[in-house]
């Protein structure tokens, strides 16, 4: 019997959410994600801006420069992205720039602290629904209550946060 949509969606969301707590446990922020193409997991990893001291290295931003390097193209057309929290606007608008198919995420915005977005509004199905071109399909929600309980803390991994 072939999975179904939504527990391939589940089964991906776990293994981010394995990333997201190898995150937390080596200090580098809470937010897993898992890329795949044609149901390969092709990456998986976690924030890593205290490690590298570098604020634009979201896992999801990482996982799309580590891909384009990977194949030579910034068009990953044919990949899907599983994040366990909705991606911010700047996560969100690589996402748009590469082409993506689909953002899969688990805890959205009002699921958790604000501290975790700088901007108020400006969702991620707000961006998507505003890009020109391509627009990747969005779903949220997935293992929400797991990826919710990630965040429970903002600044239990934030260096330099007063």
């Amino acid at each position: 019997m072939l999975d179904s949509g939504a527990d391939v969606d589940a089964r991906m969301m776990m293994m981010a959410v394995a990333q997201a707590e190898e995150g937390i446990r080596t200090g580098n922020g809470e937010v897993g994600v898992v890329v795949t193409k044609q149901g390969a997991v092709v990456y998986a990893g976690y924030n890593t801006m205290n490690a590298s001291s570098d604020v634009t290295a979201h896992t999801e931003v990482a996982a799309l420069r580590t891909l384009s390097k990977d194949l030579q193209t910034f068009d990953l057309s044919g990949h899907s992205l599983y994040c366990t929290l909705e991606p911010c606007g700047m996560c969100t608008c690589a996402c748009l720039w590469a082409r993506i198919d689909r953002i899969v995420f688990g805890a959205a915005r009002e699921d958790v602290s604000a501290e975790y977005f700088e901007l108020e509004g400006l969702s991620c199905r707000e961006l998507v629904a505003s890009a020109h071109g391509k627009r990747p399909g969005v779903v949220s929600g997935v293992l929400r209550d797991r990826c919710a309980g990630l965040y429970r803390d903002p600044r239990r991994t934030r260096r330099g946060t007063p």
